[in-house]
């Protein structure tokens, strides 16, 4: 008896709840609907706000302007690339590039090519660039006796082709310099290029008396 004495006062007070929330259900949806709405319209506010203030800070701060040096490999000149074609060899294709068959000996060093006479077709050759006004092989080596540094891909023969315009000359410059075998010349090693009339017999007896 005791236990129902006790509920009877809290299941009274959860009616006049109920009953209140029914009365007021319509003003109950109005407010919260409200909150709703203010937070949604706050949330857009702030994410206005938020916008602008980001537009406001890219027109006030200075823009640094970075200037950009070209690079070494933009400077360089770019090479020239040769597909080989059926019937082509070294001295047609130097003609073809620098008007003059002679210049062949700088296409076969530009591409390290060990039997120059070897073309296959769709072989791709670099042309070089060679600047104007240089002196030619016949200047250089009529006055005095010139010093050459062996490069790498170099032999007697291409040397011989681009100082004298001769390549037949590769024993005789061998035989200037003493060395025991022309087909082989190392990297770094100085061959003397004399003159062209030291080269003929005349002038290598003399060199050897």
């Amino acid at each position: 008896m005791k236990k129902r004495t006790q509920s009877q006062p809290q299941s009274g007070i959860l009616i006049k709840v109920r009953g209140w929330l029914k009365e007021n259900e319509d003003w109950i949806s109005l407010f919260l609907g409200g909150l709703t709405l203010l937070f949604l319209v706050g949330i857009v506010g702030w994410w206005g706000w938020h916008k602008w203030m980001r537009k406001e800070q890219k027109k006030t701060t200075p823009q640094v302007q970075v200037e950009t040096t070209p690079s070494v490999e933009e400077n360089k000149p770019q090479k020239e690339i040769y597909v080989v074609r059926r019937g082509d060899y070294l001295w047609k294709i130097a003609i073809q590039k620098y008007g003059d068959g002679y210049k062949w000996v700088e296409i076969a060093r530009a591409n390290h090519l060990v039997n120059p006479d070897l073309l296959f077709r769709g072989q791709k050759l670099i042309i070089p660039s060679l600047q104007k006004g240089e002196e030619t092989p016949s200047q250089i080596n009529e006055a005095q006796e010139v010093t050459y540094q062996v490069k790498p891909g170099d032999n007697l023969w291409f040397i011989c082709q681009h100082q004298y315009r001769n390549p037949f000359l590769y024993l005789k410059v061998a035989q200037y310099n003493h060395l025991k075998n022309p087909n082989l010349i190392e990297k770094g090693l100085l061959i003397k290029l004399p003159p062209l009339r030291v080269l003929s017999p005349a002038g290598l007896t003399k060199r050897r008396k």
